[in-house]
């Protein structure tokens, strides 16, 4: 939940004899404040994606005052800027250069007769924003007991109260990330953003360290591409979403999840089902991942008890970790391309660079000293699942090392 620029100026421009003067492809910006600013030396403190109102009483001699007050708020973030005209400030000093680089940055500026009272125009956007605080304020904590398990029903109802429907399906999507902490606000924004104007319904609020979105389904999941009912459209345009703020922040390192659909009562499930897809995309290095296209892994991220899946690898692969670290070998990788490259050593020796009478040697230390089974089926299924446990689920092992098929 969060206000978009286009959305207030709509509903207020009659009532405060609003003109949009340029900048009109900028009207898909969050306004989170309103702030009256008059001299340019104040806007250091701004956070981002204020709405800046002046009368110019502060205005320079300088003819370039309202240039450089212009461009100074742009590139701090401000979502746009209201001229309030005709005391100090007339629309002839809005030049052609000032037009000009509001069109080129899609920055709105628009122009407030004196008559229009400025306590008024704030007074009525600080109580559009204040409600809307706490709507998602509302909405966040049901979220967040609906996951906990705390009060379900409760929570369910405040949902219900603002708009979600327990008959609508719904999806979590999780995002991390690490990066610059001064950029955080801007990232978090930013999702807002893409989420406003491309999932309406959504609503974004923080587990711990994540990003967490409960996502409605649309229409796009009548055809689903998995048993799961997402379809591979609503998939897709997750996907592209991850793509436009990877790409938005080069100097963050994001990664995100989606789970499976579900109905509001079992949103939990798809919950858990994001969180395992993220750590599943740090694992893989993907920036997307959704929970419906992990194949075998959906199985381990299912199970509940960390312990068994950590002993389970330990077990099967343990006494090989332990031979390599004594005898400064290479067999825990010969044992995976083994069972990757099913059992042909002219495979393995190209994938490790290594001779066949190398991987013969290692081969026979694996049967003969450690006396794996690698002529049976079932052994070889247990040992892969102990390298997909290991490699997956506990990527931070120092145990751990990731062998690539080549």
């Amino acid at each position: 939940m969060s206000l978009l620029l286009k959305d207030i100026y709509s509903e207020t421009k009659n009532r405060f004899r609003l003109e949009l003067v340029c900048g009109a492809r900028g009207l898909n910006r969050l306004i989170n404040w309103v702030y009256v600013a008059e001299d340019i030396a104040t806007t250091d403190f701004l956070y981002g994606n204020e709405l800046i109102i002046t009368t110019g009483m502060g205005k320079q001699s300088s003819s370039g005052w309202l240039y450089d007050f212009v461009v100074k708020l742009f590139w701090q973030g401000t979502c746009g800027l209201i001229l309030n005209t005709g005391m100090y400030l007339s629309e002839d000093d809005i030049t052609p250069e000032i037009r000009n680089f509001c069109e080129e940055h899609s920055y709105p500026l628009f122009t407030m007769p004196w008559e229009i009272h400025i306590y008024d125009i704030t007074r009525s956007y600080y109580n559009r924003i204040f409600r809307d605080t706490q709507s998602a304020d509302a909405v966040t904590e049901a979220v967040l007991d609906l996951i906990s398990g705390s009060d379900p029903e409760h929570a369910i109802g405040v949902l219900v109260r603002r708009g979600f429907s327990p008959e609508q399906r719904y999806l979590a999507y999780c995002i991390n990330g690490k990066g610059p902490k001064q950029e955080g606000l801007k990232l978090e924004n930013a999702v807002k953003l893409e989420l406003k104007v491309h999932f309406p319904g959504s609503h974004m609020c923080h587990f711990r360290e994540d990003i967490l979105v409960l996502l409605p389904c649309t229409d796009k999941t009548e055809r689903p591409s998995s048993g799961t009912g997402i379809s591979t459209g609503l998939k897709n345009a997750v996907r592209d979403l991850a793509g436009r703020i990877s790409r938005a922040f080069p100097r963050w390192d994001i990664r995100s999840g989606l789970g499976s659909v579900s109905e509001l009562k079992e949103f939990p499930r798809s919950f858990r089902q994001a969180r395992s897809a993220l750590a599943s995309s740090f694992s893989s290095g993907e920036i997307f991942c959704a929970f419906d296209d992990l194949g075998f892994y959906k199985i381990l991220f299912s199970v509940s008890d960390r312990n068994v899946l950590d002993n389970y690898w330990r077990e099967k692969l343990g006494p090989v970790i332990a031979y390599d670290k004594t005898h400064k070998s290479c067999c825990l990788e010969t044992l995976y391309q083994y069972l990757v490259c099913s059992g042909s050593i002219q495979k393995i020796a190209e994938a490790m660079y290594c001779h066949r009478n190398t991987v013969n040697y290692r081969v026979r230390i694996l049967r003969e000293t450690l006396g794996l089974h690698l002529d049976n089926v079932q052994d070889r299924f247990e040992l892969l699942a102990a390298f997909y446990v290991r490699s997956f689920c506990f990527p931070d092992s120092s145990d751990c090392q990731v062998f690539s098929e080549r």
